[in-house]
């Protein structure tokens, strides 16, 4: 009798889930929701849910997806890159022009944000 209570009692807990939970998996296909696609993924529940708009980027082809990515890749670089490299000529800027160190640090801090 213990075994059988302790069996019905952990399926019942496992039934109540928290509030804000989302069940990523359907493993019985009965959820509504839409589902991956994908080989072998069809039990996969997408999370957000995607819209019917094109413009979603959870509709986005794979070659969109890479090119937004590689824009904020390239982006990323362009921007970090010469605001880390400008350190290495301080000092000859600072001989060169009549600029000091504090107004060469603080224009290269406004060029970063």
């Amino acid at each position: 009798m213990g075994a059988e209570h302790a069996s019905r009692e952990d399926a019942s807990t496992t039934d109540i889930l928290p509030p804000g939970t989302v069940r990523l998996i359907d493993t019985t296909g009965q959820q509504t929701s839409k589902h991956a696609e994908g080989k072998g993924q069809q039990d996969i529940i997408l999370v957000p849910h995607p819209s019917e708009d094109p413009e979603d980027p959870l509709n986005w082809t794979f070659k969109r997806k890479l090119l937004a990515t590689s824009c904020i890749v390239v982006y990323t670089i362009a921007a970090a890159y010469p605001s880390s490299a400008v350190y290495s000529v301080v000092t000859p800027i600072r001989k060169g022009t009549s600029l000091t160190l504090t107004d060469i640090n603080n224009g290269t801090g406004i060029m970063v944000r």
